[in-house]
């Protein structure tokens, strides 16, 4: 099999589902959207089983200038007819592409939250996985749920759509993927705002120490859970009709 990977940023690579591709046997043809990119044509689409669009600090409402991808990974969403898994940013290209608003949230979360599995996610993408689990939240944009979409994971916070899927396509907001390493990876890229927001980084007491911790102890556990959401997604592709 192969998978298209739309990668955003450096530091946000799909992470430990490489790992996974290359036991599997997948290739990964990634996409660095920067200068230069080139997304696949629809006459390529066939060339691939699925995709999948990772995270990153742009915005759906960011100018053309500053995300200058933006229409092109929207046009691709809209086009491409096979499983995808879209994370984070991807999860809100996602909506932005069925017409579902994408806004500023209340705050930017950057930390570990749990997260409660709807009947539907339990049977689908989160297959084998508990009610509820502890995941990597590193965004400041949210999403209102495109309209048809199926609710997959809720936050236990305040109820909000963390996951859906529709279409085929698989968004979550949150990340699975992230090491420890790369969480490193987050905060350093993110330095300079976090300088300027101190007061941010004490809400529900997600500093940078503490999040660095959570994510050694949970390392074995997010392995697992990343592990079992990519082979899940790897049988949806499998089932494809």
């Amino acid at each position: 099999m192969r998978f298209l990977v739309l990668q955003h940023v450096p530091h946000e690579g799909p992470g430990r589902y490489a790992q996974f591709a290359k036991e599997a046997g997948i290739k990964l043809e990634t996409v660095e959207l920067k200068s230069g990119y080139e997304i696949p044509t629809p006459a390529q689409y066939k060339d691939f089983d699925a995709a999948i669009v990772m995270g990153g600090p742009q915005g759906v409402n960011d100018s053309l200038k500053d995300y200058p991808s933006r229409d092109d990974e929207v046009r691709f969403l809209q086009q491409f007819d096979k499983p995808t898994l879209c994370v984070c940013l991807g999860s809100q290209l996602l909506a932005h592409s069925k017409d579902a608003r994408v806004y500023r949230g209340e705050r930017k979360e950057c930390g570990f939250y749990v997260v409660r599995l709807t009947p539907q996610g339990r049977r689908g993408i989160f297959r084998g996985f508990e009610d509820q689990i502890d995941v990597l939240h590193w965004h400041g944009d949210v999403f209102n749920v495109p309209e048809g979409a199926v609710p997959l994971a809720l936050s236990k916070y305040d109820q909000s759509v963390q996951a859906y899927s529709i279409d085929g396509k698989v968004a979550m907001l949150f990340h699975l993927e992230m090491t420890p390493r790369g969480i490193d990876g987050l905060f350093e890229a993110d330095r300079d705002w976090f300088k300027k927001r101190q007061d941010f980084l004490e809400y529900h007491g997600n500093t940078e120490a503490a999040v660095k911790e959570h994510a050694a102890e949970l390392d074995g556990q997010m392995e697992r859970n990343a592990r079992r959401v990519f082979d899940n997604f790897v049988s949806m592709v499998e089932h494809q009709e």
